[in-house]
């Protein structure tokens, strides 16, 4: 019985995407140009795909991980009111 190959070199071409597996890890080019870099080793991220602007710095534990989707950054919390001096008053991330 052959022993499993640290560095085989496997190419797929299926439904316009080309599929380049080297030992454990994949590059996925799709026909949306797009390169999706897939680690057979990592753990996968569990944690939000979401994210809403602070006047916090934030972080998201992804270093290392597979996503499973994009994450969405929301807009920045933003409103205006008027004022009584006939102009408007904003308020941002309140």
């Amino acid at each position: 019985m052959a022993s499993p190959c640290c560095c085989c070199l496997d190419l797929e071409l299926e439904d316009n995407a080309l599929t380049l597996d080297v030992g454990g890890a994949s590059l996925e080019w799709g026909e949306d140009e797009y390169v999706r870099v897939v680690n057979a080793n990592a753990e996968e991220y569990a944690g939000p795909y979401e994210a809403t602007p602070t006047a916090y710095e934030q972080s998201m534990p992804t270093s290392g991980k597979t996503m499973t989707m994009n994450v969405t950054i929301h807009k920045v919390p933003y409103a205006e009111t008027t004022n009584e001096s006939g102009g408007y008053t904003v308020s941002i991330l309140s």
